[in-house]
């Protein structure tokens, strides 16, 4: 059954690129799209973060949270309160990231002395 939902799914692709391909935007509405990816960039962030990790048990990130005390409510007082960027380098000095090594499998994830 996968194999019919990917096949319609490469159907809908290529039906859609030639519409795709004659289309044409203007640059304000380029610099329009492009503002409002900005402003709506930091609850993009946590939409994705709410469904992608703390709505999977088995996430990863979900337990380098829990290591580093940070529950999604917290997660959204801190983007609202000091912006994505700060956030996310508090995180990181919290332990929450995946080196290259640790995403390919190469080595475990190892933070605070605890195997994820």
């Amino acid at each position: 059954m996968r194999l019919v939902g990917d096949l319609q799914n490469y159907l809908r692709f290529l039906t859609g690129l030639p519409r795709y391909v004659r289309s044409r935007i203007t640059p304000e509405e380029a610099r329009s799209a492009f503002r409002r990816w900005v402003d709506e960039r930091e609850e993009n962030f946590l939409r994705i973060a709410e469904r992608g990790i703390f709505g999977w048990d088995r996430s990863p990130y979900r337990q380098m949270f829990a290591l580093a005390d940070c529950e999604f409510g917290d997660l959204c007082q801190e983007v609202r309160r000091q912006g994505l960027e700060p956030t996310l380098k508090s995180l990181r000095e919290a332990g929450v990231y995946v080196t290259f090594e640790e995403f390919k499998g190469r080595t475990p994830i190892v933070r605070d002395g605890k195997e994820i």
